[in-house]
């Protein structure tokens, strides 16, 4: 079992209705009180991605890290605008009874549009039920692993559903071999676990050694509580079995260290990287002026 576990506790933006200056505000001004660095905006598919850029600058401007979700089929010309609005992309990646859920060419172009924009990815990984084999994911495999290889841009690999954790062990060491098979192609990459499969799942524990993002809701944060939401299960089960997880920014401390963005996101890493919580992360890249 990894030494370490850690995840990057963000809050969830709710949508376009309340994306007024006001709004974000108070939103910033609840965040930065309870030391949540980052703000999950979630899209749905086909949605307008260049309103949901004018929303990320919005919340840039308040001194929060946005975390855009993105979606195979999302406009490659847009991603050099979001590039300098956010820091980082989530990107999920399904399976609905063995066969993908996605366009394989489409699901490519978004992940070639992030590594040729300089912007570091999340990729979510939904096997489904039941989860595919291994060998029929081989044609995502190949040229994932080449953008992957090209860019090093994938940061983060992360499982989201398990089918049968905890009542059909075959179909949780299909997801498992699957999580796997995707790891091996991207080999920079960290593993990470949803906070549920990690509290269920022994052999995930023993992959994973992080959570990714952990999102919280606004009745999360007004709680008080010293670890919001789910997060506060994490702690208490991980406390069970002897480990201390550890919060982070919505970066990896390399991804971090190795400057994968625009000056305006820098300023606001910097301001939360000076806090105690986060001081592991102090190793500025060379070119952010301090």
């Amino acid at each position: 079992m990894p030494a370490r576990l850690s995840y990057v506790l963000m809050a969830k933006y709710g949508g376009v209705k309340e994306a007024t200056p006001d709004a974000i505000q108070e939103l910033s001004r609840r965040l930065h009180d309870r030391g949540v660095s980052s703000c999950y905006i979630g899209r749905n598919p086909g949605s307008d991605l260049d309103g949901f850029i004018r929303i990320s600058d919005l919340i840039l401007r308040k001194g929060i890290l946005p975390v855009i979700e993105l979606h195979p089929g999302d406009p490659a010309p847009l991603f050099r605008n979001l590039a300098e609005t956010c820091c980082l992309g989530t990107l999920p990646v399904s399976w609905s009874s063995g066969n993908p859920a996605f366009g394989l060419e489409a699901l490519l172009e978004v992940i070639n549009a992030a590594g040729r924009n300089r912007l570091p990815l999340d990729l979510l990984l939904d096997p489904g039920s039941p989860p595919p084999g291994v060998e029929s994911i081989s044609p995502v495999l190949e040229p994932l692993g080449a953008l992957a290889r090209k860019y090093s841009h994938i940061q983060i690999v992360k499982l989201v559903s398990m089918p049968g954790v905890g009542e059909n062990p075959a179909l949780e060491k299909d997801a498992l071999s699957l999580f796997e098979a995707v790891l091996k192609a991207c080999p920079k990459s960290k593993a990470a676990v949803e906070p549920d499969i990690w509290m269920a799942s022994e052999p995930a524990r023993l992959i994973a050694e992080d959570l990714g993002g952990v999102t919280v809701t606004a009745d999360d944060l007004a709680q008080e509580t010293s670890y919001p939401g789910v997060i506060g299960r994490v702690h208490t089960f991980a406390g069970s079995i002897g480990m201390e997880p550890m919060s982070r920014l919505p970066l990896l401390p390399l991804q971090y260290r190795k400057g994968w963005f625009t000056f305006e996101v820098g300023k606001v890493f910097d301001a939360w990287v000076d806090r105690n919580a986060f001081r592991f992360y102090r190793d500025r890249p060379g070119w952010l002026v301090e």
